[in-house]
């Protein structure tokens, strides 16, 4: 079982440039909590399910408070199978549900989401380890969407990470990048 906890409060004052109001007062406080729970059914097979709680709720003096407090409950399992001491597939599927607290209607965002995936990692050598993460999923606001990453990591001082994302939102591609950089200890 695996518990953790984050809150972040933010103080964001009321920004002005000369005549104009560049950011309204933004005070919020979000919290994150998970709860993972894995279970061995054999010595090369694993499931984890877990649970997470978001919530966002900002000062009452924040004009963000009328429509942008909400709260998001999540669930989901991840199946993973190790294939040989080197390789493991992996499959995901979660659910989650977004709510806007207190928004007016013209002004609410809730979405319920539905996300399935499958994954592949190796490590190539004690210093290389690649994955292949491909999913689809579904939202009750937007059209489907896709996505497929592929990070190689090179753990030796400094280590970095090469990762190319591309992710499909019907009908077109929105995004696609490269990038290359350090990997947080």
């Amino acid at each position: 079982l695996s518990l953790s906890d984050n809150l972040r409060a933010s103080e964001l004052p009321e920004l002005h440039d000369e005549n104009y109001v560049v950011r309204e007062l933004d005070d919020n406080i979000y919290n994150s909590a998970i709860a993972t729970l894995t279970y061995a059914i054999r010595p090369e097979t694993r499931i984890d399910i877990s649970g997470r709680v978001i919530t966002m709720v900002y000062d009452s003096d924040s004009p963000a408070k009328e429509n942008g407090d909400y709260y998001s409950l999540v669930g989901g399992l991840t199946l993973r199978q190790q294939l040989a001491s080197l390789t493991s597939l992996s499959g995901d599927l979660r659910y989650q549900a977004l709510t806007y607290n207190k928004a007016k209607k013209i002004n609410a965002r809730d979405a319920d989401t539905i996300f399935a995936g499958v994954g592949a990692e190796q490590t190539f050598s004690p210093k290389m380890i690649g994955s292949l993460r491909a999913g689809a999923g579904m939202t009750t606001k937007t059209c489907p969407m896709a996505k497929v990453r592929l990070p190689f990591c090179l753990h030796r001082p400094p280590a970095s990470r090469l990762r190319l994302r591309i992710r499909f939102t019907n009908p077109t591609w929105n995004a696609t990048s490269a990038r290359i950089g350090p990997i947080s200890p």
